[in-house]
């Protein structure tokens, strides 16, 4: 019955639309967070923003009985976007511009398995892996981050750590997938995968551009 009334009402669109709407939300919560931090937009906009999209997805999720992972993330997510930092701002920056090309490849297979579908899955796996696995490597070792996060609540830590736990996860799934579809290709790939996410390559462009972004008096 919640199902029918979701499908009635609008509140549950189709998968396209759903992906869609997801896409969105990156681009904005990316400008919003930005703006944050260095246009010093007020944090209500950027929270409120993102948190009720959490909260949107989360009830989509439940009505088409999918994995409750996702409301997990977006729980730890809202509880730790409350928390008026910077870094805070920055990490969203960087979890939403690394989840860009995940909208790309699912319109590409929802679309009778385009022949793009491969090369946007190899771009998608590069630039995950990036993000969310070498650059979120670096502040997860980094001693002044769970200090930071730490002297403000030791729950604010471990959430932040189980979303980059998360975040790995969810990149050796992409790993999995791009390697089932593409067993000839994929050893070489792999390799490169590593190359780009060793800490040496992190001293480049954009990794630098990158660092301009973050919040510098936090240290890290």
């Amino acid at each position: 019955m919640l199902y029918d009334f979701s499908r009635i009402s609008g509140l549950n669109p189709d998968k396209l639309t759903r992906n869609a709407i997801c896409s969105v939300h990156s681009i904005a919560a990316c400008a919003l967070s930005f703006s944050y931090i260095k246009l010093n937009l007020p944090h209500n906009i950027a929270y409120n923003f993102s948190t009720t999209y959490f909260i949107w997805d989360s009830i989509i999720t439940i009505i088409n009985k999918e994995n409750k992972v996702f409301i997990l993330h977006h729980i730890i997510a809202i509880y730790t976007l409350s928390f008026e930092m910077e870094f805070i701002y920055f990490l969203l920056f960087i979890s939403e511009l690394s989840n860009f090309w995940n909208y790309i490849v699912y319109y590409y297979l929802h679309i009778d398995s385009s022949p793009r579908a491969d090369v946007a899955m190899a771009i998608q796996l590069l630039w995950y892996w990036y993000f969310r696995v070498g650059l979120f490597s670096k502040f997860a070792k980094s001693d002044d981050v769970r200090d930071l996060l730490w002297s403000r609540s030791c729950i604010l830590y471990y959430n932040v750590l189980t979303i980059y736990l998360l975040g790995v996860y969810w990149a050796f799934v992409l790993a999995y997938r791009f390697i089932k579809k593409n067993p000839k290709i994929s050893p070489a790939f792999g390799f490169f995968v590593l190359f780009i996410n060793i800490g040496p390559i992190q001293q480049y462009t954009p990794f630098k551009i990158i660092d301009s972004i973050r919040l510098t008096s936090s240290n890290i």
